[in-house]
């Protein structure tokens, strides 16, 4: 088997265990991934150690995959699989499995559409929390001519519950919900709750003593995480400096010094109710505003903690000082990677608690599933007998009890943009880069159409060239010269490359608007100058 491994977290690693203890059911074995190694990521994914922070996680696998399994055949690429011309259809084909472990849709929606152009079976592994599922998405091959046609990848919507990787959330935050999930561990390490916190880096605050003290320590804790912490980053777009945490800690003292007795006795719980903050839930919260709602916030929840009448644990959106503290940080961390957004401190805390930790066994259960079910689809297509009793979906609802659910796939979406689209491949006897004027005379030959417009990697490469403006008398708007000379350089500046798969609308005398999906191979060795044929053959 030749296996291509896109992802190399948890997943990704467990996968990759599970190919070393069998290399010799192996012939070559690709890895993707774009990331490099951080110290949180080794708590979890083994395959890694500290003298690895800092290397490509791609490269750093298949050094494993060698090292243990010597006879296989191992290839690394250390970038964004989304990348048609890098991984097309054409570097797909080579391998007889692909198995995706990623934690975004969007790399996965690329996969499973490269895989269902190059007819090759995609096996699809994610988690969140307790949960996880495994799909496998045969080629053509396993299907009988009886069966029905099943969902590709793309069919259907996928779950959108977020499980976000640590290094992403650390140095690579882009959306709100990243900082979000990354305030959650900042929350938990400030507290020491979590014996097994990926932030090791941070010290956590000192509970115990004055008011005093304590802002002292939450005024520490801030300088690290959004300053020193910050300052090796590229990704970071702003720190905050010691004067503006000393300005928010000066602003919120008088606050809190109705927390302890004239007499200077401390009282160990503050009360929701005693303090006052200048926003409501539903307001946007300023940078500022945000720094003062930390101090209170967590000055509250330390009390809290300190004198047991509170356990933190995680996120709790029932505990007001946990909910608006999250917020606070979240928008702290948001105006330091540059990150532009209009929630508020409420919208915050329910995104805060539609996030789910990874965990280490679901990964493991998961990917052993994945493996199992990649090995019996393809046992089943070189022996081309169809076995029925493989169901190609799994859900495991809970990992500590094991629920494990199978189904199968459902039918394909007539809607599907990818499987419900004609698919065809033009074999072009030409050298690459092939030029978009060949291509339409190609098409225009075989459909008798008239091509309308040409989309490739999601980029308009070419528009029929008759201004929209025209009228039936061919009397023409004022800018058509300007509306021409556009379309006529887009369509001779685009040119096509190998392997391409082309998005083409075109109409015919009968029907408007119809869609197909080419993808062009060139082939010198044709005796024509072109050759025409039905996709997934």
């Amino acid at each position: 088997m030749n296996l291509c491994i896109v992802g190399c977290g948890g997943i990704g690693c467990e996968v990759a265990k599970l190919v070393v203890q069998a290399p010799a059911r192996y012939a070559s074995v690709a890895v993707i991934d774009m990331d490099s190694i951080e110290l949180s990521n080794i708590n979890r994914q083994f395959l890694y150690s500290r003298d690895d922070v800092g290397r490509e996680k791609a490269h750093v696998t298949a050094d494993y995959l060698r090292a243990k399994a010597p006879s296989l055949r191992v290839n690394s690429y250390s970038e964004t699989v989304i990348n048609p011309k890098r991984f097309g259809p054409s570097f797909f084909s080579q391998y007889d499995v692909t198995v995706t472990c990623l934690d975004t849709f969007a790399p996965r929606q690329y996969v499973g559409e490269m895989c269902w152009f190059a007819n090759r079976l995609l096996v699809d592994a994610g988690t969140s929390g307790l949960s996880g599922s495994v799909t496998g998405y045969p080629p053509a091959l396993y299907w009988l001519s009886e069966d029905p046609t099943v969902e590709c990848y793309n069919c259907y919507n996928r779950d959108t519950r977020i499980d976000i990787p640590i290094c992403t959330m650390k140095n690579k935050p882009t959306r709100p919900e990243h900082c979000v999930s990354y305030s959650i561990l900042l929350v938990q390490r400030m507290y020491d709750v979590d014996p097994f916190s990926e932030l090791t880096e941070y010290t956590p605050i000192d509970c115990s003593g004055s008011i005093d003290k304590l802002l002292s320590e939450l005024a520490r804790f801030l300088y690290y995480s959004f300053k020193t912490h910050l300052l090796d980053n590229p990704s970071a777009f702003a720190v905050l400096d010691m004067e503006d945490i000393n300005k928010a800690r000066q602003a919120v003292t008088h606050l809190l010094a109705a927390s302890e007795h004239e007499d200077g006795a401390i009282q160990p719980c503050i009360k929701q109710t005693s303090l006052s903050v200048s926003y409501t839930l539903h307001e946007h919260m300023s940078v500022e505003q945000a720094l003062k709602e930390v101090f209170i916030s967590a000055t509250a929840l330390a009390r809290s903690i300190a004198c047991k009448a509170y356990t933190l644990t995680t996120y709790d959106r029932d505990n007001p000082h946990l909910v608006a503290l999250v917020a606070g940080l979240s928008v702290l961390r948001m105006h330091s990677f540059g990150i532009t957004t209009t929630l508020t401190p409420f919208e915050l805390s329910t995104l805060a608690g539609s996030i789910v930790p990874a965990v280490t066994f679901t990964n493991a259960a998961v990917a052993a599933l994945a493996m199992k079910l990649a090995h019996m689809i393809f046992f089943s297509l070189i022996t081309k007998q169809h076995r029925t009793a493989i169901s190609l979906q799994h859900f495991i609802k809970n990992s500590r009890r094991t629920l494990l659910i199978n189904d199968d796939l459902r039918p394909s979406n007539p809607a599907c943009v990818i499987c419900s689209v004609p698919y065809y491949i033009l074999k072009v006897k030409d050298v690459p880069p092939l030029s978009v004027d060949a291509v339409i005379e190609y098409l225009t030959k075989e459909f008798s159409s008239t091509i309308s417009a040409i989309y490739g990697n999601g980029v308009l490469l070419y528009e029929d060239d008759t201004p929209s403006g025209w009228t039936d008398d061919s009397s023409t708007p004022g800018t058509n010269d300007e509306t021409e000379h556009v379309q006529n350089t887009l369509q001779s500046a685009s040119q096509i490359y190998d392997g391409e798969v082309l998005k083409i609308k075109y109409s015919s005398h009968t029907q408007k608007q119809l869609s197909m999906n080419v993808m062009v191979r060139t082939d010198n060795t044709l005796e024509v100058a072109y050759l025409f044929t039905a996709g997934r053959a």
